[in-house]
């Protein structure tokens, strides 16, 4: 099945953001030879499957709003000059495309997490007579996180909250 790729018109039946010429460019001027070796259709169900997560894990950070009702990608979006200034699709949105599409050829960009998975560790401490006993629970992480693609997707997302800012 030919991959269908989202021009900037808000295609109700696109599938990625990133066609599989750019992605063989953006792979070949970083000399990713993955990428190179894999076979066209392994790649084209790769960006899919980027383009996916993309939609998926930036959509509730995301500036502006869809293009249209229609569309079947969270991009076009319209309602921000950050995102209105490019015509078709920002290339740091194609690029992060490309980049997630190559770790997706290895697994799941967002593998199950098993909810029961934790560990429990116990550190005992003597002074004395009396020991104390502290247990720490080792809780699973929320994901992979990939930080060249939040770098590529900055641009495109919401402020952070000042009230939801970590400190170190």
């Amino acid at each position: 099945m030919s991959l269908i790729v989202e021009d900037g018109s808000g295609l109700a039946d696109a599938e990625s953001y990133a066609s599989l010429s750019r992605a063989d460019a953006h792979h070949d001027a970083f000399g990713n030879p993955a990428w190179a070796d894999a076979a066209a259709a392994d790649k084209e169900a790769a960006l899919r499957r980027a383009t996916r997560y993309l939609d998926g894990a930036y959509r509730q950070r995301l500036r502006g709003r869809r293009k249209t009702a229609g569309q079947a990608l969270e991009w076009p979006r319209v309602g921000d000059a950050a995102v209105e200034r490019d015509t078709g699709l920002p290339r740091g949105l194609v690029q992060a495309a490309a980049e997630l599409a190559l770790r997706a050829l290895s697994g799941d960009l967002a593998p199950d997490q098993q909810p029961d998975s934790s560990t429990v560790d116990e550190q005992r401490t003597t002074v004395g007579p009396i020991t104390t006993a502290i247990g720490f629970r080792d809780t699973p992480g929320r994901g992979p996180s990939y930080p060249v693609v939040d770098q590529l997707m900055g641009p495109f997302l919401k402020p952070a909250r000042p009230d939801r800012v970590r400190r170190a």
